[in-house]
């Protein structure tokens, strides 16, 4: 998980399913409540369409485990390389 000021993004993070990594996950604050944004793409009329979608009980359960992960961060975290930038 990245964590920095990028305006309502607080972070963005990278999710790893049985060896399958699924990047460009964000964790959004709107309204002083934080929340998952799925990965998503930017069609031609400028509005976003989410390119992985999950059931709500699942984008819950990755809310709560991402909101837990961001209040244990420092706000600067220290690069380290990954199998993604190879």
């Amino acid at each position: 998980m990245t964590k920095g000021e990028f305006g309502n993004i607080q972070a963005y993070f990278t999710l790893e399913l049985d060896g399958i990594w699924i990047s460009g996950f964000k964790l959004i604050e709107t309204s002083g409540e934080l929340w998952v944004g799925c990965p998503s793409q930017k069609k031609a009329d400028d509005t976003y369409k989410e390119i992985v979608v999950m059931t709500k009980d699942k984008k819950e359960y990755l809310t709560k485990l991402a909101k837990d992960v961001y209040a244990d961060l420092p706000l600067v975290v220290p690069y380290k390389e990954s199998h993604l930038d190879k």
